[in-house]
């Protein structure tokens, strides 16, 4: 294992964040709703314009998702999305 970029943004409710991903990828994450105490949001990973995850999770306040793949190297990304609601 071997922690190779790690980013915190804010983002306010109607707003996302884009952030780039080794690889020449990026992740756009964009809450949508909160509702029983789980933060609704959209989740896409692109790699060159083409997405290769397009989704919608619910996480719980201060909750983790964890991504899996793609290649990268000699290994594989695992990219961790939190949510926190203020």
């Amino acid at each position: 294992y071997r922690l190779m970029k790690q980013e915190r943004r804010h983002v306010r409710w109607g707003q996302g964040a884009s952030f780039d991903i080794p690889g020449g990828r990026y992740l756009v994450v964009a809450p949508k709703e909160i509702r029983d105490s789980k933060i609704s949001m959209s989740v896409m990973l692109l790699e060159g314009g083409r997405p290769l995850v397009d989704t919608t999770v619910a996480l719980r306040d201060q909750g983790v998702l964890l991504l899996g793949g793609p290649k990268e190297q000699e290994g594989v990304l695992i990219i961790s999305i939190g949510a926190q609601a203020e």
